[in-house]
């Protein structure tokens, strides 16, 4: 008998890595994540050179750090995580990481990477290693370069933690990559305002500083609504509708949410926030902000964001991308409905069972029937502020028009009253010009009115 094993050709590091998460931000935002289960409070991402072939990025964290073993049975293992998802951190953080597909997709963005490491468990030892990838391009099996992780006696000053340098970039990293990587950097923890991890990304770029003035305006409480839906640990739903004082509107409970069915939903609990702004310059005319300001805020980081155990998971609410089909619901029906450029939202999940799980390539959730049951609660609860929001504005109207008959005839025994105190002389020619007025107007209105009353207001809907 003779003995085989199944071997990897060195091409396989770069299927899993570039042609399974392409994008250069996706991949450094997954070496971020690793900070993240790191318990890191710091992680800085600096980028040197980078908008010409030959320049370097480099992650830097004051996390855990790594000994030699975690190196070697972990960092370089694919594939597999040794991270307990339902496991919290020191810090009480779920692990985020994935199983290194996307940190080998940042890894290979240029021709070598260094790591050095430096473990809380071992108070004078710092861990290097480098990957050059030319390496293995002298080979045809992944298993035949040796890589050495090198350990020598860290400076008295030097503190805990991680740093990767990703060297020799292979192509230039644009202006519009550096733009999205600010973003998905600040969005990571979210700009809502509750620091629940305490965890603080930053890059070292102007965009990114440009980005941070614009979420450090937070105008949540200048949106005209807010909606606030939950499910709770049994799969009950409610929700209720919030003005800009704070005061409710409106109130469901489940069975209100749930449709016909009636029945729980097969999800983890879950908070769905959506804050809707009526974006005009008349309504902000009253408003301590300028519509301007409200508007680019909306711009960069409006539509629905997901965010699991605390860190946001894309692409949901990136641009272009509509999940729950917002913008098509308003299409159909314009009047009181949100859309992903008047709105900003958020869905908090607690999922320590991990029962949603994240595609290989990171682009979002499989659609399996939690996921579906998330989209239709959601989905829901907007039917269902809108519905109210309709009856409601229906009923402004309904009252304008049961008032109008009463409000045209106290404006004519005005007007009357007017006309009769002028001189004889003008008083005949003025009351013909009035009451000539006043039949153009009925001419107008009267159709209108029994064209809206045949049709039951279709034309407002």
């Amino acid at each position: 008998m003779t003995s085989a094993r199944i071997r990897f050709a060195t091409d396989i590091l770069r299927r899993l890595g570039e042609e399974l998460n392409p994008s250069i931000d996706k991949g450094i935002l997954e070496l971020v994540k690793n900070s993240y289960d790191a318990d890191a409070i710091n992680c800085t991402v600096e980028l040197t050179n980078v908008h010409a072939q030959g320049g370097s990025v480099t992650i830097r964290d004051d996390g855990l750090g790594m000994a030699a073993t975690d190196i070697k049975e972990g960092w370089l293992v694919l594939g597999r995580s040794s991270k307990d998802p339902a496991q919290r951190t020191d810090l009480g953080r779920f692990p985020a990481g994935s199983k290194g597909l996307g940190r080998l997709a940042a890894l290979r963005m240029g021709r070598r990477a260094m790591l050095t490491t430096r473990p809380v468990t071992e108070k004078d030892a710092e861990h290097n290693l480098l990957i050059d990838w030319d390496a293995f391009s002298h080979t045809s099996l992944v298993e035949d370069v040796e890589l050495a992780i090198e350990t020598s006696s860290r400076s008295p000053k030097t503190t805990r933690g991680t740093e990767i340098r990703i060297e020799d970039l292979r192509q230039p990293i644009t202006s519009r990559q550096v733009h999205r990587l600010a973003r998905e950097i600040l969005m990571l923890a979210g700009p809502f305002g509750e620091d629940t991890t305490g965890f603080k990304p930053r890059l070292i770029a102007p965009e990114f500083t440009d980005m941070e003035r614009l979420v450090s305006a937070k105008y949540f409480s200048e949106a005209d609504y807010h909606l606030v839906a939950k499910i709770d640990s049994d799969g009950r739903g409610n929700a209720e509708v919030l003005d800009w004082r704070g005061a409710v509107l409106f109130s469901a409970n489940h069975e209100e949410l749930s449709g016909s069915h009636k029945v729980p939903f097969k999800c983890p609990p879950l908070t769905f926030d959506l804050w809707h702004y009526i974006l005009g310059a008349t309504n902000f005319s009253t408003k301590k902000v300028e519509y301007r300001g409200v508007k680019a805020w909306i711009r960069s980081f409006g539509g629905v964001h997901i965010y699991q155990n605390g860190l946001r998971v894309t692409p949901y609410g990136d641009p272009g991308n509509d999940w729950l089909d917002m913008n098509l619901s308003r299409s159909r029906s314009p009047e009181e409905r949100p859309s992903t450029n008047n709105s900003i939202g958020r869905v908090l999940l607690s999922d320590p069972g991990q029962l949603l799980v994240q595609k290989t390539d990171r682009s979002g959730f499989l659609e399996t029937d939690s996921f579906l049951e998330i989209r239709a609660f959601a989905q829901a609860a907007l039917d269902w502020m809108a519905h109210r929001r309709l009856h409601e504005a229906e009923q402004r109207r309904e009252k304008a028009r049961s008032e109008a008959p009463q409000q045209t005839a106290a404006s004519k025994i005005s007007l009357d009253h007017a006309v009769s105190k002028l001189p004889p002389s003008q008083r005949e020619p003025i009351k013909k010009a009035v009451a000539q007025a006043w039949s153009s107007v009925d001419k107008e209105i009267n159709p209108l009115a029994s064209h809206r009353l045949r049709h039951g207001h279709a034309e407002e809907r």
